[in-house]
């Protein structure tokens, strides 16, 4: 129905069929002056979502977004005469395309000499159908897991990820690889386990590809959302590499992912962007990156988790209802009182031990988020139990009910 209609508006469209979203975003931004992604919503299978494109292969901005919802509510929408109807193809070669952009813009020097043994699971997604042309170039040693399609089973809970962490954790210890990761199965976040089976968790994981990545390259940023733990500063620091904060979301990645000298970006969620391959998380480009840099530095993913500082990073949503999120936002502020405030996204409150809170509202659903850090674990859960009772206040200020979930 969707390629019907708009060929029916006199577009020319290329089917690309079930295919991991990085490789539907570089045909886009190859072939393309946008696209338009289906996809079924995380956690909800029976939701399909709609995910549109510009001709970067990038996200549209907000004010694209907004326009396109006017055009529909308005039915004001384009036909065309019935010679002007567009064409409907099938272009050949997209996988292929995609791999010859990621191995062109990745260092894969050291990758064959090191003969590193992997463990990866792609977890039933269309990555199965891709990744083996990727692999087949590095003579990397590869056991697969879940190396298959499966159309009944779209989209996962958080709790059949966590299992299938756990599984693939002991898979990677019991063949005694130098690493396991798991792709999403969209093909955008990429989780990682050490070498001795130990899930690192999505923060740890950003922390442990910066180190990498900053040790080799001593120039440049990476870009982070506000976000982000602040360990990330004192890794980079230490190799001379600057962070660039930005705001949550894949446009503001996609913008900082054109700065001059950034060498990756990162959404702290899983998601990695390599700036060379493609201005998007690429779960594949950021494991091939990762290959290379393991080879290169010789050194386990366990020794380094080990020499960074652990912090603990809290976070929580609580209701709010939309009329009450100004209001909500104000409390916060004046809340702060004569701490720093950084206004970048929401009302990050910074405190004089090196915690640090952000509070933000979220832009798509009636609630407002909550995020903590801190050295110290009993003083995060301290700071989140207090700024989250500042938010459920101001919430329920009104009378409306409001309450908060971890």
């Amino acid at each position: 129905m969707l390629t019907g209609a708009l060929a029916a508006a006199g577009l020319t469209v290329h089917v690309l069929g079930t295919c991991p979203v990085p490789v539907a975003r570089t045909h886009v931004g190859r072939h393309c002056d946008g696209g338009i992604i289906v996809r079924t919503s995380p956690g909800r299978p029976e939701r399909q979502l709609l995910m549109f494109l510009d001709a970067h292969g990038v996200d549209v901005d907000l004010r694209t977004r907004q326009d396109l919802e006017r055009v529909m509510n308005r039915h004001d929408i384009m036909r065309s005469a019935p010679d002007e109807v567009g064409e409907v193809l099938a272009p050949m070669g997209a996988v292929e395309d995609y791999v010859s952009t990621v191995m062109s813009a990745i260092d894969m020097n050291g990758v064959r000499e090191a003969g590193l043994r992997l463990v990866v699971d792609t977890a039933g997604g269309p990555c199965a159908t891709v990744l083996p042309e990727l692999m087949a170039s590095l003579d990397v040693d590869v056991l697969n897991v879940n190396a298959r399609l499966t159309p009944l089973h779209p989209t996962e809970a958080d709790d059949e990820k966590e299992e299938a962490l756990r599984r693939l954790g002991q898979i990677v210890a019991s063949s005694r690889a130098a690493l396991g990761v798991r792709l999403s199965p969209t093909g955008e976040e990429l989780s990682i386990v050490d070498e001795t089976g130990r899930v690192l968790s999505d923060d740890r994981a950003l922390l442990v590809v910066l180190d990498l990545i900053a040790a080799e390259r001593r120039y440049g940023a990476v870009a982070l959302p506000v976000t982000a733990t602040r360990v990330a500063e004192r890794v980079t620091s230490y190799h001379g590499v600057g962070v660039i904060r930005t705001p949550t979301g894949p446009q503001a990645l996609a913008a900082a992912s054109t700065a001059e000298g950034l060498i990756m970006a990162g959404d702290a969620d899983g998601g990695f962007v390599i700036p060379s391959a493609g201005r998007f998380p690429d779960a594949m480009a950021a494991l091939v990156a990762l290959l290379g840099l393991i080879a290169r530095t010789r050194i386990s993913l366990r020794q380094i988790d080990t020499r960074i500082p652990s912090t603990t990073l809290l976070r929580a949503r609580v209701a709010t209802p939309w009329a009450r999120k100004a209001a909500v936002m104000g409390q916060v502020r004046r809340a702060a009182g004569d701490l720093p405030v950084d206004v970048t996204e929401g009302v990050r409150v910074s405190e004089p031990d090196d915690s640090w809170v952000l509070i933000s509202a979220d832009p798509s659903d009636a609630s407002v988020r909550l995020w903590v850090e801190s050295y110290d674990d009993g003083r995060a859960h301290e700071l989140m139990e207090h700024w989250t009772a500042v938010v459920r206040d101001a919430a329920a200020e009104d009378g409306a009910p409001a309450g908060a979930s971890r």
